[in-house]
């Protein structure tokens, strides 16, 4: 009797060991549906950014990149004929309650038809309750 409990314990630890990697990738794939759900409940989020971007950037300023990940974290690449208007923007979007923690990370002046442009990458994170 105890043999074939033994039998029947050590098929079982097999089958469980088996479905180890299965498991693993449900606990991912369920947190990937968590994540799906969070930014569901957040639909407009994206929308209301751009919109909210989209009044305060001077026309100076043009905008090629705006990408906001996982961990929003928010990152706009863009040129301005001043590194001063990239800096304007930078403050302007200070006053937001929509983000936090903005920095101008980069600026690189290049010349497009004899005329001087500021390229920028300006990264930040938006605010918990911003969105």
């Amino acid at each position: 009797a105890i043999t074939s409990q033994r039998r029947v314990l050590a098929a079982l630890e097999a089958e469980a060991a088996s479905l180890q990697p299965l498991a693993a990738e449900t606990r991912r794939q369920m947190r990937q549906v968590q994540l799906v759900r969070e930014r569901l409940g957040q639909a407009h989020t994206g929308l209301v950014i751009f919109n909210e971007l989209y009044a305060v950037v001077p026309q100076e300023i043009s905008l090629h990149t705006f990408v906001v990940d996982e961990d929003s974290q928010i990152s706009l690449h863009g040129t301005s004929h001043a590194l001063s208007d990239a800096v304007k923007l930078v403050t302007t979007l200070e006053k937001s309650p929509r983000f936090e923690r903005k920095d101008l990370r980069s600026s690189k002046v290049r010349k497009v038809r004899q005329t001087e442009v500021i390229d920028f990458h300006i990264v930040g994170r938006l605010e918990a309750g911003g969105g």
